[in-house]
């Protein structure tokens, strides 16, 4: 099973490009997978829907739903979210897991790893980096 790890700034763009992130990883990724994020990304999106009242708030509310409507699982982090990510890739191995960014030192610091990246492709389409 192929274990997919989604960032705040993918989450984010789900709602402001009008993207389905869980339709597009779907038709990407033939095998079983199941998808995660962190504690730090959750309390990101938390924070900027308590702070901002325009389109990002909005778009964090949405993400903060998709995370409990999809039972998204939440991994325990600490500190930088990104060091966090890296730390798991690092410990679990790098097999099988992709990772869901649109964090261009992320994706760099990823690739090191041969960690596969979903990014978005043009306004409205997912792919891999």
């Amino acid at each position: 099973m192929i274990t997919i790890i989604i960032d705040t700034n993918f989450f984010m763009i789900s709602h402001k490009n009008k993207i389905d992130i869980i339709g597009g990883i779907r038709m990407l990724v033939s095998e079983e997978y199941r998808l995660l994020t962190f504690t730090g990304v959750v309390e990101e999106l938390e924070s900027i829907s308590r702070r901002s009242r325009g389109s990002d708030g909005i778009a964090a509310n949405v993400a903060l739903e998709l995370i409990r409507r999809e039972k998204i699982g939440v991994v325990e982090s600490s500190g930088d979210v990104d060091d966090s990510m890296i730390r798991y890739v690092d410990k679990e191995g790098n097999r099988n897991i992709m990772v869901c960014t649109a964090d261009a030192e992320l994706k760099k610091r990823l690739r090191d790893y041969g960690i596969k990246v979903i990014c978005m492709h043009s306004k409205n389409k997912l792919g891999f980096c």
